[in-house]
């Protein structure tokens, strides 16, 4: 009851979630409750262990009884390739998708791990899209094993080529969910917050560097379009938000550093930030 509160609130629709087991007794459970809570996919992992044949058809055997039991609730059922995994790479990704035949299963494609499989992720899309139904999002900043440290998983900070990734999404006309993937230890949610932030900014565009802000007069635009299919225009927006959060002010004063002193000074603080 208190997750679809939120949901209506916000007016922020699930898209999906993850269990971290293979468990059926625990993921029926998610089944019945992401049905009625209405959240269409559950997210997890392939299992096994990498580049063992055995523990392979072990996983695929599992991942197809599991996508049956998803149908039964109307939920989809995404794998991930996951380096350490049985199912870690493309060729591995493909072979499960040959085997499972359930048409609730779906691949949850994660770029970070076929970035750390050696592969280039851009490239590697293509290949899996028939049966992509989730994409979870982040950068990864070198080869792995981890995908690092959690600010540098937002995207645009890392090595991937994530430009080439989103542009093969859009050439391939991808419209399902893509969720922002954050893993690490003693993250608070203002750190995550932040991550979130930069991250969705980033996956607007690398049209421009904003110098003139024109993404984000493309955001603003966005922003009165959605307020006014509610009725509203922006200034009853940003007033309901002072209504609900409160009402402040701020100044700008110029302070000057000059010489040689002015300048550590100034980078000394840059590098605060």
């Amino acid at each position: 009851a208190e997750l679809i509160a939120i949901r209506e609130e916000l007016d922020l629709p699930f898209l999906a979630t993850e269990v971290a087991s293979q468990d059926r007794n625990r993921l029926n459970t998610a089944f019945e409750a992401c049905a009625e809570i209405g959240i269409p996919i559950v997210n997890i992992g392939p299992g096994g262990q990498m580049n063992n044949e055995e523990t392979m058809v072990q996983s695929l055997e599992t991942i197809q009884i599991l996508a049956e039991d998803a149908e039964k609730f109307g939920i989809t059922l995404c794998v991930k390739a996951h380096v350490g995994a049985a199912v870690w790479s493309t060729p591995t990704t493909l072979q499960m998708m040959d085997a499972i035949t359930s048409p609730a299963f779906g691949v949850d494609m994660d770029p970070s791990h076929i970035h750390r499989a050696g592969e280039n992720p851009a490239v590697a899309l293509p290949a899996v899209l028939s049966k992509m139904k989730h994409i979870h999002i982040r950068d990864c900043k070198g080869e792995g094993p981890s995908p690092g440290d959690p600010t540098n998983q937002a995207c645009g900070r890392g090595d991937i080529d994530l430009v080439g990734y989103f542009k093969a999404m859009v050439d391939h006309n991808y419209n399902g969910a893509v969720d922002l993937e954050v893993i690490g230890p003693d993250q608070s949610l203002a750190d995550a917050t932040r991550i979130a932030a930069e991250s969705y900014g980033y996956m607007k565009g690398p049209y421009s560097r904003d110098k003139d802000g024109v993404v984000a007069s493309m955001l603003i635009c966005e922003m009165a379009a959605y307020y006014n299919l509610k009725g509203m225009t922006l200034i009853d927006a940003i007033n309901s938000l002072y209504e609900k959060y409160g009402y402040y002010m701020e100044n700008s004063a110029e302070i000057y550093m000059e010489g040689l002193d002015g300048k550590e000074q100034i980078a000394a603080l840059m590098n605060k930030l």
